[in-house]
């Protein structure tokens, strides 16, 4: 989970759902199918960790900013990617891919 590239104001991406840190932890954890004893889950898991391999976002939330899961537009057979991004007035300020398909 190093070395996240961040986008800056993204139209590439597509809102899915708003989310909490809790929640993406969680998704993260089903998305990756991450067994108890599976260290990527420990770390996941914990707080501090997660806000640091998000960085990014977090270094740059102000009041009223949301997190929001997000895919890209184009979706398709080995085409396509997940992620979070932190959002401002309704549009994605910054978004950090997690997932390729």
């Amino acid at each position: 989970m190093t070395g996240l590239t961040a986008r800056y104001d993204s139209d590439e991406v597509e809102l899915e759902r708003e989310t909490t840190l809790r929640d993406f932890q969680q998704w993260m954890i089903h998305s990756f199918g991450l067994q108890e004893q599976d260290d990527l889950r420990r770390r996941i898991g914990d707080e501090a960790q997660i806000k640091q391999m998000l960085s990014p976002i977090f270094d740059e939330m102000r009041d009223g900013d949301s997190l929001w899961l997000c895919r890209s537009i184009v979706l398709g057979p080995l085409l396509g990617h997940r992620g979070i991004a932190l959002v401002r007035a309704g549009r994605p300020l910054i978004y950090l891919k997690i997932l390729n398909y």
